[in-house]
């Protein structure tokens, strides 16, 4: 399993980069950080956490190529560099934007779905000081993404 790529999948707040920092301190993964369109969260540090860009920036590096996979979440682009995918082996991706990886680079990775109870889940959102209208929009919104979601290799159940 570690001789290949790691990608952490799972809904938002299911312990994704709780998992992501103990596979990149405990383990010395080299993570390759997600470039995104939206604005930071308190606390988020730019090229630690994401590097945050303008949507103007994100629709560029797309159209230049300069991304392996993409996503449009939540009115803001997610994705990976093609550059990181090639540097790195440890990777934060959606359902979605795993789809667009060829069959040759999926094969290069194992793919981890990191899952939590609903209730879990909406407790850490509340925390991030999310409305409950968006709690609820985002739980329909993964429910919808997840409700029949088979690529993976291994799952984690994160309730801690």
């Amino acid at each position: 399993m570690f001789g290949k790529k790691i990608i952490l999948i799972g809904a938002g707040a299911s312990g994704k980069d709780f998992l992501r920092k103990n596979f990149q301190y405990t383990l010395n993964f080299k993570f390759g950080i997600s470039c995104t369109s939206r604005l930071p969260r308190n606390g988020e540090i730019n090229g630690e956490d994401y590097r945050f860009m303008s949507k103007y920036d994100f629709k560029r590096k797309i159209e230049h190529g300069e991304m392996l996979q993409y996503s449009d979440f939540g009115s803001a682009y997610y994705g990976t560099s093609r550059e990181d995918f090639n540097e790195c082996n440890l990777f934060i991706m959606s359902p979605d934007g795993l789809k667009q990886l060829t069959k040759e680079d999926r094969d290069k990775c194992t793919v981890i779905w990191v899952k939590s109870d609903e209730d879990i889940i909406y407790k850490r959102l509340l925390k991030r000081g999310m409305s409950e209208e968006n709690i609820n929009d985002r739980l329909f919104a993964d429910y919808s993404l997840f409700m029949e979601y088979t690529d993976f290799d291994y799952i984690i159940i994160n309730n801690g």
